[in-house]
């Protein structure tokens, strides 16, 4: 695929925004106070764990459809994107959730 076709430029420009505002939006909370040690270990268990039980479920179902005589690896490409997408989602959710302060998280409880 040539780097002249527009659908990859326009792409680009789209992925480039978004991380920009990202930035932008975020970068003043980034040095706001450093993360809990185990809070730090704990992150890429978020993504880790998802993408291997896909791998593992997925290669169940992936030798069911061949019995069954279904040969497309489709279905499995279609579970990984759900759940890597799902737990994607969580973590910007988590990532960019404001902290209550403990006056705030009293009132709010």
């Amino acid at each position: 695929m040539p780097f002249s076709d527009t659908g990859i430029w326009i792409s680009c420009g789209v992925f480039f925004a978004n991380h920009l505002y990202s930035y932008i939006a975020y970068n003043h909370r980034w040095h706001q106070g450093a993360m809990d040690i185990a809070e730090q270990i704990s992150l890429p268990f978020r993504r880790i764990i998802p993408m291997h039980t896909t791998i593992i479920f997925g290669g169940i179902l992936l030798l069911i459809l061949q019995v069954i005589g279904i040969q497309s690896t489709l279905p499995v490409l279609v579970l990984f994107l759900v759940i890597k997408t799902s737990s994607d989602v969580a973590a910007h959710i988590d990532k960019h959730q404001l902290k209550l302060s403990p006056d705030e998280s009293a009132v709010a409880s």
